[in-house]
């Protein structure tokens, strides 16, 4: 898949008509939410625990090589919460995070909102909420 925008035309129309198209995204990588959050508890909380344990026992007990056990934690720790911070800004810039949009436009003398939702109504219901992205004119 190329990293271009493949345009889809509305409607069913064949290539010759003039209609307005819409464009899909290509498909780009993000973490499933159930491995985001696995990862952020290993960087966040047993790397550093992990790190902390070794490097105080180790010099206490006389553990091996407790500098470079330490440092080599830390290093991975550090690459994997760069990974993290990637994968959010790749799923924030994605649009996944909301449910939709709400428009705000200019009609003459009044500003009216328009709602462009990623979903039918009827299946947000059940949601206990629902995200909106505001984009103003």
């Amino acid at each position: 898949m190329s990293d271009s925008y493949e345009p889809r035309h509305a409607g069913g129309a064949s290539e010759g008509d003039v209609t307005p198209v819409e464009y899909q995204k290509p498909v780009s990588m993000m973490l499933s939410n159930q491995t985001y959050d696995k990862l952020k508890w290993v960087a966040q909380y047993l790397l550093p625990a992990l790190g902390t344990l070794y490097g105080g026992v180790g010099y206490i007990w006389g553990l091996p090589e407790v500098d470079k056990v330490v440092a080599t934690l830390l290093a991975v720790d550090f690459f994997l919460g760069t990974i993290l911070g990637i994968s959010t800004k790749t799923y924030e810039k994605s649009g996944a995070a909301y449910d939709g949009s709400a428009n705000i436009v200019e009609r003459g003398d009044y500003t009216a909102m328009e709602l462009d939702l990623n979903a039918h109504p009827a299946d947000l219901a059940g949601q206990k909420q629902v995200v909106l992205k505001v984009n103003a004119e």
